[in-house]
């Protein structure tokens, strides 16, 4: 060879090295020489996994790939990430998003919801939020159930987070804690306050039914609260009103809701709680699964323990507690109650679930208390601090619940180990902590707490596969993740598959097991090598790293799964975009140029916000017209004052007066002095259409209409938005007002109407999804019309 060629070959060589050095690598991360389970129940295989971003981009023999990062998973065991069917850890995220002690075992998914949720909640509702709190104190800036959940993903968690929308919380939102049924227009609202949950993503309704307020409620009542969440797919969950003497009665009770709403239906933690009831294991299973074989979808979870752990309010009735906490320790000052109270406490009844009487003092371990002065009876039974205090057991409770100023947190023995491994064999049952998820650091340790807390998930590995046999490894993982998604009816989540998200667990088989004991609880699981969350690794060789990159998981009836590739477009573009910071409960980070984009909301435009909710869209609006622009938030002296009493007007003045929104001048006067010369380029109008039509009626409706048309330039656009009505407590909406009647109040007024359909058709822009307050709704879910002025007009 020449040496001309020979070097032309050689330089040809390195410009071929250097393309392959920057060349990107074909993957984010690849897990090799590990043992897969899918998570489908099916056999293990031995293969590689690719992570590309936040989903799974291969499985198999990927020897060659190449991969920006490498772990050998050699004698591990590859799974999808657990699913906790059953978490407590609603506030525990809050004060520790990292997740620690579920983490450790695997969980990737807190599913939230039993009876009570986090939203709706109301002001009074907040207000008893707050005065409950314990040692770790939180503000609750949401109003609902996604509000909160978008909270913790702002916040930052580790795990993935998902919620039901809890029964009780529904019905104490419109009725209080009164024992009482819910008038129907009651019970219009409460089932709207489902749907409008079921639309922001939640998993379907969930109850608690031993609990008073919870208890108060009828069957008709929970299938009406059903039978609204099916309309979007719900699940209906329940902790049943009775596990113990009236179990059986209280599945049949579950089933019929279940065939009345036409939703699957789900036990939580199934048990059979006191000795005498301990024959009825498989009576229940014999229940179960007749109906699931007529087509009724019912499943169950469980703990993994022969204890449960509650408040002492399980054993004391219902009616002693209703109108709740302050109410229910004043009766137990009462001497005459108190007298009533200890005869009920030791009788046995098949009226209401008494946890005490089935635990007996002796299988009641004390483990919470909120008064520093009572934590030395800390892992104490409560026949051991009645004997200390030299008086009766039942009487013993009823002075801790008053002097502790809470239900006080306690465990009773009440199962059979039998029937646990039973239940954990069963092939319709998946898993649940019924706990937080806690740290062996910090204000957790203030109290003690179940093991379930700290090995629920662990102890399925360790004791029922390895260690017992009960339970085959690939059985075991498909509960823990691929059946509880199934159930749940999750996208993309729960099984190892190419394009589903990279929720991924890496753990050594010979060591997973759990350690925490009920006398020494706060001990981490072992066993559990890697997390993965959404492709981000929050567990390294047994140690969190401090990663959470957690995010908001939803339901069926969410509407943004009609383009989820928009919503992750949109999704992505809000992380870059700039973050307003409003202290304002609503907040959160926006982007108000696709808020109003179907207005034609432009830089500079001069614009009338005419909500509902003085502050609320003003803010957004504010942000879409810029610096250059002007808003005028304008609203009604009457509807302020309906709208939780003027909090909206209070809270835009403040943070006006703080130079936070400069290019916002406020108005608060009557809708007919509203005048602002024709200087206005587009208007805003959420409910008080519908509030003025339906509480004042047509004409005044029409009133209002033309009072907006007065400010409008000519050509001027008002977006009309919402498919709901007449506010009547704490916002929520009874009355729908259909598209037809809108555009008659609109014409009637003097405006020419263009259908919003046409405005979400334009395929260059993809934009057939409104995005408003970073939640995405179809225009078969709200309705919009653009309602353009014919003429000036001057009166």
């Amino acid at each position: 060879m020449r040496i001309g060629s020979l070097l032309r070959a050689l330089s040809m060589l390195a410009v071929l090295a250097i393309g392959f050095q920057l060349q990107a690598a074909e993957f984010d991360l690849l897990i090799e020489n590990g043992r897969l389970f899918d998570g489908t129940g099916g056999p293990a295989i031995d293969a590689d996994l690719a992570i590309i971003g936040d989903r799974i981009a291969a499985i198999g023999e990927l020897d060659s790939a190449d991969a920006g990062r490498t772990i050998d998973a050699e004698g591990l065991y590859v799974a999808p990430g657990f699913i906790n069917m059953l978490s407590w850890a609603t506030q525990s995220l809050i004060a520790d998003g990292r997740s620690q002690s579920d983490i450790r075992q695997g969980v990737t998914l807190e599913v939230f919801g039993e009876g009570s949720s986090m939203g709706p909640v109301n002001d009074e509702m907040r207000a008893n939020i707050v005065a409950r709190q314990g040692d770790f104190k939180f503000e609750v800036p949401w109003t609902t159930l996604a509000e909160y959940l978008e909270f913790l993903e702002r916040e930052g968690v580790s795990p993935n987070v998902a919620s039901f929308v809890g029964a009780t919380s529904v019905r104490v939102h419109e009725l209080g804690a009164e024992d009482r049924p819910p008038t129907a227009t009651e019970l219009a609202v409460m089932q709207n306050l489902v749907r409008e949950a079921m639309r922001e993503g939640a998993l379907g309704v969930g109850s608690s039914l031993i609990y008073a307020p919870a208890f108060y409620a009828d069957t008709d009542e929970l299938i009406a609260l059903m039978q609204a969440a099916a309309e979007y797919d719900g699940m209906y969950i329940s902790h049943m009103r009775s596990e113990g003497n009236r179990l059986l009665e209280s599945v049949d009770e579950l089933i019929r809701i279940a065939e009345a709403s036409g939703a699957p239906a789900e036990i939580y933690h199934l048990k059979m709680s006191g000795q005498e009831n301990w024959d009825k294991f498989d009576a229940v299973v014999d229940r179960v699964e007749a109906a699931r074989a007529r087509g009724v979808r019912i499943t169950a979870d469980m703990y993994t323990y022969p204890a449960g752990s509650t408040g002492l309010d399980a054993a004391m009735p219902p009616w002693v507690q209703e109108g709740g906490y302050i109410a229910w320790a004043e009766r137990l000052r009462d001497p005459e109650v108190r007298e009533q109270l200890l005869d009920e406490m030791t009788t046995p009844t098949d009226a209401w679930e008494n946890l005490m009487l089935a635990a007996g003092a002796e299988g009641t371990l004390l483990v919470g208390f909120r008064n520093h002065a009572l934590r030395k009876y800390t892992g104490m039974t409560l026949a051991e601090v009645s004997e200390l205090r030299g008086t009766p057991p039942a009487l013993t409770a009823m002075d801790l619940v008053v002097e502790d100023g809470s239900r006080v947190q306690v465990i009773y023995f009440l199962m059979s180990e039998e029937n646990v491994a039973k239940g954990v064999a069963l092939p319709w049952v998946s898993f649940g902590s019924d706990a937080q998820s806690m740290a062996t650091e910090g204000h957790f340790l203030n109290t003690s707490t179940h093991p379930r807390a700290y090995g629920n998930f662990a102890r399925v590995l360790g004791k029922y596969v390895r260690d017992e046999g009960v339970l085959t490894m690939e059985a075991a993982i498909h509960k823990l993740s691929g059946l509880p998604a199934e159930n749940l009816g999750l996208r993309a989540r729960g099984r190892l598959a190419k394009g589903y998200f990279a929720d991924v667990v890496v753990f050594d088989p010979a060591q997973v097991r759990d350690h925490a004991t009920f006398e020494q609880p706060h001990q981490y699981a072992t066993g559990m090598v890697h997390v993965f969350v959404n492709g981000e690794q929050v567990l390294a060789d047994g140690e969190h790293t401090g990663a959470t990159p957690g995010r908001v998981v939803r339901g069926a009836g969410w509407p943004g799964w009609a383009d989820p590739e928009m919503f992750e477009r949109i999704r992505a573009q809000q992380q870059q975009a700039d973050r307003h910071e409003f202290d304002q409960p609503r907040d959160r980070a926006r982007k108000p140029f696709d808020a109003f984009r179907f207005l034609g909301v432009k830089a500079g435009m001069t614009a009338l916000d005419v909500g509902a909710y003085a502050g609320y869209t003003t803010e957004m609006l504010a942000a879409a017209v810029g610096p250059a622009g002007h808003v005028y938030a304008q609203n009604t002296e009457q509807v302020l004052t309906r709208y939780a009493e003027g909090y909206y007007q209070r809270t835009m003045e403040e943070r006006l007066a703080g130079d936070r929104l400069p290019n916002v001048t406020l108005h608060i006067t009557e809708y007919d002095d509203l005048r602002l010369d024709g200087s206005v380029d587009v208007a805003f109008l959420g409910n008080l259409l519908h509030d003025f039509y339906y509480r004042d009626g047509r004409d005044q409706a029409v009133v209002f209409l033309n009072a907006i048309r007065r400010a409008l330039k000519p050509g001027g656009v008002l977006g009309v938005t919402d498919h709901v009505g007449l506010a009547d407590r704490d916002n929520a909406r009874l009355h729908r007002m259909e598209p037809s009647l809108a555009l008659e109040l609109l014409e009637e007024a003097g405006f020419e109407v263009v259908d919003e359909s046409d405005l979400y058709a334009n395929p260059a822009d993809g934009h057939d999804l409104m995005v408003y307050d970073e939640r995405i709704y179809r225009e078969t879910d709200r309705f919009f019309f653009r309602a353009v002025p014919a003429a000036a007009v001057s009166d």
